[in-house]
């Protein structure tokens, strides 16, 4: 009987997924290093285990979500 309590929480998540940015929201840019030439896409990373490169211009069009793990 508690499942559904306990479950209740991911209803409003799911609907958050569908939530589109507004146009002008898609096409802001942050500035954030004046010494950084070029986008996101002329960039990479290298996975967890080391034996991957992965370039980001592989995701283009894509939302992208990067997380720190290096403080953990």
């Amino acid at each position: 009987m508690g499942g559904g309590f306990r479950a209740s929480w991911i209803f409003p998540l799911v609907l958050a997924g569908f939530i589109q940015p507004n146009q002008g929201q898609e096409k802001q840019k942050v500035d954030c290093y004046n010494s950084v030439e070029g986008t996101i896409y002329n960039y990479g990373a290298v996975t967890i285990d080391g034996r991957e490169y992965v370039p980001f211009r592989k995701y283009k069009g894509k939302m992208i979500l990067f997380v720190n793990v290096a403080t953990y």
